[in-house]
């Protein structure tokens, strides 16, 4: 669990309010009982089993739901505001008897979704030459199928798998034993390569480039190079802004590593915050997006932290946002930048809001408005007014 506490104050005797969805615990010294709020981290439902994951959808409109019957994998794509359900796609078989490991992608405009129920990251028996691999993609906008493309039989699964939006048709790419492919039009964009074989891929926003998270940048569709790789894993998570002039990298140890568009020019470092390693260590950011005006970056890690930068000053937001503590896979801002939608490992998904008005909101309904000697012991500077 990741919650926000004051650098001033050293817990002890924590307690658990759950009726207040808080946890409580003394503070300076003793002299004071804290209290922060907990409800959603409280009614969390954690899941052991790992299943498919939700995936919401970089816009911030929809978000994809997985649904497993019948030996198929399909997807429920709902609004992510109302929870109005716009379409279901059809299903993909998987191993009989084995839970999926999914891979599922929507394109950068958010107008595609693609998955496919086998992964590289999956223990598939019986032999991959006997399975024949299925990517389904739907067109989110007109509510329907827009390709089925079907992997080559004998072909290893795909490590990473992402869909661009080509002048309205969608074009899929994965990387299948380190190589990237065309998989829509099979053929491979790069060549066997020795060494650190790339395992994740990010999208310019206008489906013009490509980069891995080996430092590999390529022209799309054609492939052709234009940046080469670093000869190191430059991290699991990646996310271009809004307008592709800039790019998120997780180094893999807590650092988030800003270049411009086209990883030539670093732009800056944000680095941070309390370590979250059960070493003392940063814990490795999993999850990267951008807000709708770029302006600020949300950053999720693997042991539940999520922060939140201020972009144009390279500075961090307040104090990380409270968590279950599970594994951040995915996050994606709402269309107006106001709420923040977040996918762990084992637990369902969540929004939490981010506006100002509706924070002050429920901070006044929690402690109601400062009395004269409250604003003077807590706001001394400063002259007393209405709070709420």
């Amino acid at each position: 669990m990741n919650l926000p506490l004051s650098p001033q104050d050293k817990p002890y005797n924590v307690r658990i309010d759950t009726a207040a969805g808080a946890i409580r615990y003394l503070g300076m010294g003793g002299r004071a009982v804290r209290s922060v709020s907990a409800r959603d981290i409280l009614a969390a439902h954690w899941n052991d089993r790992k299943g498919p994951a939700s995936a919401p959808s970089p816009t911030g409109h929809v978000t994809a739901l997985p649904r497993i019957k019948e030996g198929a994998l399909s997807y429920e794509l709902r609004d992510t505001t109302a929870g109005r359900l716009l379409g279901t796609t059809p299903g993909a078989r998987h191993l009989p008897g084995r839970t999926p490991h999914p891979l599922a992608s929507f394109s950068p405009d958010g107008r595609f979704f693609a998955f496919t129920p086998a992964s590289a990251l999956a223990d598939v028996r019986p032999s991959p030459l006997t399975y024949t691999r299925h990517i389904v993609v739907w067109d989110v906008e007109a509510r329907r199928p827009a390709a089925d493309v079907t992997m080559r039989r004998g072909s290893e699964p795909s490590a990473s798998l992402a869909v661009a939006n080509a002048g309205g048709e969608p074009v899929v790419y994965g990387i299948v034993s380190g190589q990237v492919w065309d998989l829509t039009h099979s053929k491979p964009l790069t060549p066997f390569r020795e060494g650190i074989s790339p395992t994740r891929m990010a999208l310019h926003p206008r489906a013009s480039r490509m980069t891995l998270n080996d430092g590999t940048v390529l022209e799309l569709p054609t492939g052709r190079l234009l940046h080469d790789r670093t000869e190191r894993d430059v991290g699991d998570a990646m996310a271009y802004n809004g307008d592709g002039d800039l790019l998120a990298v997780a180094d893999g140890s807590g650092r988030i590593l800003l270049y411009d568009g086209t990883m030539r020019s670093p732009r800056g470092v944000l680095a941070g915050g309390e370590p979250e390693g059960a070493d003392g260590t940063p814990a490795p950011v999993t999850a990267l997006t951008f807000s709708p005006d770029g302006r600020t970056l949300a950053a999720g890690t693997q042991a539940g932290g999520i922060r939140l930068w201020d972009i144009p000053s390279r500075t961090m937001i307040g104090a990380p946002l409270p968590t279950s503590g599970d594994r951040v896979r995915t996050l994606a801002f709402s269309a107006d930048g106001d709420s923040l939608h977040i996918q762990g490992s084992h637990t369902r998904p969540r929004t939490r809001s981010l506006a100002p008005e509706q924070l002050v909101a429920e901070l006044c309904t929690r402690v109601g408005p400062l009395t004269p000697g409250e604003w003077a012991a807590y706001i001394p500077d400063e002259e007393h007014r209405a709070t709420c």
